[in-house]
Formats: C-alpha cells, structure tokens, sequence
C-alpha cells in the first residue's frame, strides 16, 4: 500500500567544530574546577568555604550552558563567557598571589575556551542562511536574488 502523504523530513545540522570543543573543554573544566575547588576548599576551611560554595553552585551552569551550546542558544554563550571569564580572572589570582603552577593549567584551557566561545557563529543564524546586513535603511539579506534593482548600482 502505498501512502499518499509524503513525510516530513527535518534535517539536523551538526554544531560547528568550535561548538563542539567548546561544549568539551567546558563539561571537562567545569566539572573538574568545581569538584576540586569544593574538596580544597572545604579542606582549607576559612574564606575558601564560599569559594568552594560558588563553584558547587556555578557546576549546573557550566553543564547547562554545555547543553545549550549544542542548540546554539544565545543565553548558553553568554553564560559559558561569562563562568570562563570568572574562572581566568579566579585563576590569575591565584597566579599572581599565591604563585600556584596549577593555575597555569586552567588558565590555558579556560583561554582555548573562550576562542572557542568567540569562534562559534551566533545563534539564529544556521548554515547556509545568509545573514542580514542594513542596506538603504531597509534590513536585507546578502543573497542578491532578494535585492531590490536600485541597491545593484542601476
């Protein structure tokens, strides 16, 4: 028997290579800076307590925001610029004050972290689709087939 109806095809685009080890480096460093910092922080006791409550905290955000930027979501790169940034000015401090090696580690991963956070296209704007330009005071795209005869040069 055969159907009359034809059937919907969606086609998935897979995220960018910056995307995707961007959505890596933060799950891997994330997880790892905010399980460390609760174990050494609670372990140093003193002032170190609320710095090992924040990255506890912020641990669903690093996942979350991983999570988003496999959808391309807008508030996910915010918030993975916003947590890397935190976390490399977290880390020179500690360079610079306790003149602690590890540091150096995260700070490296958390700087190929934000390349990759600013490598990755912006969301709303999947393959393939041009993106809009301001043109004549009219928003208009780059594809010419849309442009009006005038904004050719005639």
């Amino acid at each position: 028997m055969s159907s009359t109806t034809s059937a919907t095809s969606t086609t998935r685009t897979r995220p960018p290579a910056a995307t995707l080890a961007a959505v890596t480096i933060q799950v891997l460093v994330g997880t790892v800076t905010s399980a460390g910092s609760l174990y050494f922080g609670l372990q140093a006791g003193g002032g170190w307590i609320v710095s090992a409550a924040l990255f506890a905290a912020a641990w669903p955000l690093w996942i979350l925001s991983a999570a988003g930027l496999t959808r391309r979501s807008a508030r996910a790169r915010k918030i993975g610029l916003g947590l890397a940034t935190a976390l490399l000015a977290f880390s020179v401090f500690k360079i610079v004050r306790f003149h602690e090696s590890a540091s150096y580690l995260i700070a490296s991963l958390d700087l190929m972290l934000l390349a990759c956070l600013t490598a990755a296209p912006p969301a709303g704007s999947p393959p393939g689709k041009p993106r809009p330009t301001r043109e004549h005071g009219h928003n208009r795209t780059l594809n010419s087939a849309t442009r009006p005869p005038c904004a050719a040069g005639l």
